[in-house]
């Protein structure tokens, strides 16, 4: 709208710019969700898809401001699916006043069922963050073949819900991956700081497809 896109997708999170005036302010926009982490831990997959969603702001230079989300689920009149509905609400509940995150808005689509059974429990979010300087705003590609790679936070030695398991083995099993949300604030803190001191020229999350994945 008005040319004003920054960043296109393919990065972790879309930028666009909004003119005030004679004012410009630099916008990143994400969205994130799991169906396969919510089957198995509806609280899990409902922190985890806050939780990704702030980071890709971070990777992209920006700080979260607002949250809207999207709830897609089965028939709620079965204890099982109500279940899944109101632990994953309570997982983007818990993320949001850790983030100090408001919900703007949102949507919610249930009965999403046939003879098979319902989908799996499908929160979705977007949350909307702001670039203070555009100097800052980072994107996910790495630029020069002489450019140091370092893993922000350790590496994960968890499978359950894994890209790996589904589609090498077509499983849906396990644990959803542990969030801890004080753990994010601070590495998203700090890699915000290293990229306006201009030391990161490049920033992507680790997701579902694991390190191998995130580095390809």
């Amino acid at each position: 709208v008005m040319a004003g896109t920054v960043l296109e997708p393919g990065c972790d999170a879309g930028v666009v710019c909004v003119h005030l005036g004679n004012e410009k302010k630099y916008l990143a926009i994400a969205n994130d969700g799991n169906g396969r982490y919510c089957y198995l831990d509806p609280y899990r997959g409902g922190l985890g898809a806050v939780a990704e969603c702030v980071r890709n702001l971070a990777c992209t230079g920006a700080r979260p401001l607002a949250i809207t989300d999207n709830l897609n689920f089965g028939n709620p009149n079965k204890p099982e699916v109500f279940y899944t509905f109101s632990e994953s609400v309570r997982g983007i509940s818990d993320a949001c006043r850790a983030y100090d995150l408001p919900v703007v808005g949102g949507n919610v689509s249930l009965y999403n069922e046939n003879q098979a059974g319902a989908i799996d429990p499908t929160p979705v979010v977007s949350v909307v963050g702001l670039i203070e300087d555009p100097g800052n705003i980072t994107r996910q590609f790495c630029r020069n073949p002489d450019e140091k790679v370092i893993l922000i936070g350790g590496l994960p030695d968890e499978l359950g819900g894994s890209q790996y398991l589904k589609i090498i083995h077509n499983l849906k099993v396990g644990r959803s991956p542990n969030v801890d949300l004080e753990m994010e604030k601070t590495q998203n803190a700090f890699l915000l700081g290293e990229i306006a001191t201009g030391r990161v020229v490049a920033a992507h999350d680790l997701s579902e497809g694991g390190l191998l994945v995130a580095l390809a």
